[in-house]
């Protein structure tokens, strides 16, 4: 369920629902993502700031990047052979 990287509510008790839905999009996005790199073959990166770096929570999840590092690119190239 991607019910958990839904942003808190304001002190109203309710969501910018523009706001909520980007950032809903973005978190699943690099969740989705990162588990296609497993698929892949790659482990948590521990190398640079990388998607492919663990996360044990929403605020770890938030600073991971789109992108894979010059490490963990070189191991995907190499698994495709491209």
């Amino acid at each position: 369920s991607f019910a958990r990287y839904l942003p808190d509510v304001d002190a109203r008790g309710a969501a910018d629902d523009a706001r909520a839905r980007r950032l809903l999009q973005l978190r699943a996005a690099k969740v989705c993502l990162h588990e296609a790199g497993h698929l892949f073959g790659l482990k948590h990166c521990v190398f640079a700031s990388c998607l492919m770096n663990g996360s044990n929570h929403a605020a770890e999840g938030g600073r991971k990047p789109m992108h894979l590092c010059a490490v963990c690119l070189r191991k995907l190239q190499s698994t495709c052979k491209f």
